[in-house]
């Protein structure tokens, strides 16, 4: 028997937005969930190292933070929102 565990996807168009996209380091991370639950934001390097990590306890609405990665350097770096079971990635690319 093969049993398998699918990480189902945040619905991401909706959850996750970054603007500007590309930027200079600083931009605007928001998401919208329906579900109250706790959720992890981190934001990861090319080394996958978390340069931002916070968690939002029994959150419900909608979430909006400025981010200053500048002082982090150029790059390609990954945005992840998860809560139980369920994970979302996108890229933000500062120059």
């Amino acid at each position: 028997n093969i049993s398998t565990t699918a990480v189902s996807q945040i619905k991401s168009e909706k959850l996750l937005n970054i603007f500007p996209n590309p930027n200079d380091g600083r931009f605007t991370l928001s998401f919208n969930v329906d579900d109250k639950s706790s959720y992890t934001i981190q934001i990861l390097n090319e080394l996958g190292q978390a340069v931002v990590n916070e968690v939002v306890s029994n959150f419900k609405g909608t979430y909006s933070k400025d981010v200053n990665l500048a002082e982090y350097g150029r790059g390609v770096y990954s945005v992840r929102i998860t809560n139980a079971g369920n994970e979302t990635v996108k890229k933000v690319i500062t120059f």
